[in-house]
C-alpha cells in the first residue's frame, strides 16, 4: 500500500446539504456543555497527551472539530494559546461560554468546516494538533491538512467497531452503506506511517447513552444521514416515521458502544 493508493480509496462522500449537517451539530450543542469532568486526571485522551508531549507556556495548540470546548478549555492552561474550530456556530457558542465560565483567557474559537476549507491558514502555525471524536477528521485530505498544520506534534482519537443501532438501521433502510471506521483506523496509521512517523496508539473500550426528544432526534438523524445522501421528501417521512415508532414518552434513546482508538505522532 502507498499514499496514491490511500487517497484514491480513503474518501468520504459529501452530500451538498452541509446546513442539515451544522444544524445536526447545533441541535445537540447543549449535550457537550463543558461540566469540568474533561480533565488530565480523569480523561485518558488528555492522560495520553500528557504522557507523550510536556506541555509548555510556548506552544500554541490547534483543537481541530472542537465542539463545545471541552479540551481546549482543559489544554488552555498548559499552552500559550488554544484555537478550536468547529463548523457549527451553536458548539462555538458553548465552547467560548466555557472559556469565560472558567477564566480562560488564551482560547479561540473560530468558525471553520474543516473538511472544506483549503487549510493554508493553519498550516504550520502549530505545536499540537489534535481532534478528539470528530468527523472533520474523515478521509485522507482531511488527515492531510491536520498534519500540515502541525510544526511538531499529532494527536487524534476516533471510534472505531462502532455500533449505532438506529442510526445503523436507518442507513440500511435508506440503502446506505454502515461506515467502515475499522478501515479508517487503518488508513490512518498507513498514512502516518508513509509520511515518515512512527504512530503510537492506544486503546479504550467506550460505552455512550443519547437520549433525544423525537424534534431533536429527527434533526440529528436526518442531518447525519443528509451528510451522505440526498434525500427525497418519502425518504424523509420514512425516517420520521422510524423514529416516532421506536420513541418511548417522546424521547429517542441510542446506546453506542465503540472503541477509541487514540494516535499519536511526532515529526522529527
Amino acid at each position: 500500500m502507498d499514499l496514491s493508493y490511500i487517497k484514491e480509496h480513503w474518501t468520504k462522500r459529501i452530500n451538498d446539504d452541509r446546513l442539515s449537517c451544522i444544524n445536526a451539530w447545533n441541535s445537540s450543542a447543549k449535550d457537550y456543555i463543558y461540566d469540568g469532568s474533561v480533565n488530565f486526571e480523569n480523561n485518558s485522551f488528555l492522560k495520553f497527551m500528557r504522557d507523550k508531549v510536556k506541555f509548555t507556556s510556548e506552544m500554541n495548540v490547534l483543537d481541530i472539530g472542537c465542539g463545545a470546548g471541552a479540551y481546549s478549555v482543559a489544554v488552555a492552561p498548559e499552552v500559550r494559546k488554544v484555537v478550536g474550530v468547529d463548523f457549527s456556530q451553536e458548539m462555538l457558542k458553548e465552547a467560548k461560554s466555557a472559556a469565560e465560565r472558567n477564566g480562560i483567557s488564551n482560547a479561540e474559537f473560530i468558525r471553520r468546516d474543516w473538511y472544506n476549507c483549503d487549510g493554508n491558514e493553519f498550516k504550520s502555525q502549530y505545536d499540537i494538533v489534535f481532534a478528539h471524536t470528530t468527523p472533520a477528521i474523515s478521509d485522507y485530505d482531511s488527515l492531510m491538512k491536520m498534519m500540515c498544520a502541525s510544526r511538531k506534534y499529532c494527536f487524534l482519537c476516533m471510534p472505531a467497531r462502532r455500533s449505532d443501532e438506529i442510526l445503523y438501521s436507518l442507513r440500511l433502510m435508506l440503502g446506505m452503506k454502515k461506515p467502515n471506521t475499522d478501515e479508517s483506523a487503518a488508513f490512518i496509521f498507513d498514512t502516518v506511517w508513509l509520511n515518515g512517523c512512527n504512530p503510537e496508539t492506544v486503546y479504550e473500550n467506550k460505552t455512550w447513552n443519547s437520549r433525544k426528544t423525537l424534534d431533536d432526534a429527527v434533526t440529528w438523524y436526518l442531518g447525519r444521514l443528509k451528510e451522505e445522501k440526498c434525500l427525497n421528501e418519502k425518504e424523509e417521512e420514512s425516517v420520521i416515521r422510524f423514529l416516532s415508532n421506536v420513541s418511548i414518552n417522546g424521547y429517542v434513546s441510542e446506546t453506542i458502544k465503540t472503541t477509541l482508538v487514540s494516535f499519536f505522532w511526532e515529526f522529527k
